[in-house]
């Protein structure tokens, strides 16, 4: 029986220098709004709950990541297209996220938290 490693081709650093720099571009994307303009946002919305709804939110999307990201492997992997496996799911991630961005770009409001609501009643 051949080796695995028998199959395979090198590849060329020009490609791996590609695939770099598009994990780096995505990971820009989706990265910079959550670690910088999110808390700008949720200080702006709720001053004095800002920490609390960060938490609250970054907490839940971990879930969902921790969640969402087997179960789409899991679905991908079983996924027969005349696209391919992977590309439907790439294209439906990428809406996806694109959707979330927006949604969190156009949010203006926060529900109160407890915290912000005792210190504002004892002022």
């Amino acid at each position: 029986m051949p080796s695995p490693l028998a199959r395979c081709t090198a590849v060329r650093a020009g490609w791996t220098v590609n695939l770099s720099l598009a994990t780096l571009a995505v990971f820009m994307a989706f990265m910079t709004p959550i670690q910088i303009l999110l808390p700008l946002q949720l200080e702006h919305i709720d001053p004095h709950g800002k920490n609390d709804a960060l938490s609250l939110v970054t907490g839940l999307g971990a879930l969902v990541v921790v969640l969402a990201n087997p179960l789409a492997g899991a679905w991908s992997d079983r996924t027969t297209s005349r696209f391919g496996r992977r590309r439907p799911w790439i294209l439906g991630g990428a809406l996806a996220g694109t959707a979330g961005l927006s949604v969190t770009a156009t949010q203006h409001t926060w529900p109160e938290s407890p915290s912000a609501g005792a210190s504002r009643r004892q002022a």
